[in-house]
């Protein structure tokens, strides 16, 4: 039988005395499965689902993924708003040669409307050492708009993913970046030979989507809008 390892706990203050107030009475889970860029699954990939109220950050669930490359953790609600971050392989102390991912924008209104339950779509992790630079510019075209997140989705060193693009989160604490711009650099690194999608959001809450192929060389891409 395939096993999957599920750890639920309670929370643990990394900050100063404040701490997130639990909702005993909801339970979230979350689960996804973990690959290869070749599609086999990874075991033992760590997952960590964080709670973050601009004071206080707090580690709600944690497991790893089975043979399969899959994962569940199951984790308490909060009472406040909170963001929440679903971490991928992210290790804090112990250096990994795989690449990690990281979901943002997981607010409390995006879990009501899932029940409560997320499945993710697949993670490919790759080897970080088979990576090349992305130098990503934007350009402004005179329209009077400018822009206010984006996502580089695809196979990405370090990788924040926003979970619920379309949307400006209205729950999230007021101490947060509003519009979780988690690339505030131009210089990207990603790997060698695939398509990556590049989802970008400007001022008047348009959305566009555009397919980027990278190959073995370092090079540069511009996005006009």
């Amino acid at each position: 039988m395939n096993k999957i390892i599920l750890l639920a706990i309670t929370a643990l203050t990394l900050y100063g005395c404040n701490t997130i107030e639990y909702d005993g009475a909801t339970k979230i889970i979350f689960e996804g499965r973990v690959t290869d860029q070749n599609g086999n699954p990874l075991e033992g990939i760590p997952v960590e689902a964080e709670y973050d109220d601009g004071y206080v950050r707090d580690i709600a669930g944690i497991g790893e993924t089975n043979a399969n490359g899959e994962y569940l953790i199951m984790f308490p609600g909060a009472r406040e708003d909170v963001a929440i971050e679903l971490q991928i392989n992210r290790q804090y102390q112990n250096y990994s040669s795989l690449s990690n991912t990281t979901y943002v924008n997981i607010t409390r209104s995006v879990l009501r409307a899932d029940n409560y339950k997320i499945t993710f779509e697949p993670v490919k992790l790759y080897p970080v050492s088979n990576s090349v630079i992305l130098e990503l510019n934007f350009v402004g075209s005179g329209t009077g708009r400018s822009l206010l997140k984006y996502d580089v989705l695809g196979m990405v060193s370090e990788n924040y993913v926003d979970y619920n693009f379309q949307n400006i989160p209205m729950d999230t604490p007021g101490g947060f970046e509003p519009y979780y711009d988690y690339y505030p650099y131009n210089n990207i690194s990603v790997a060698k030979n695939q398509i990556l999608t590049i989802k970008y959001m400007l001022s008047d809450f348009s959305v566009y989507e555009v397919e980027v192929p990278v190959g073995e060389e370092s090079f540069e891409y511009t996005i006009s809008y």
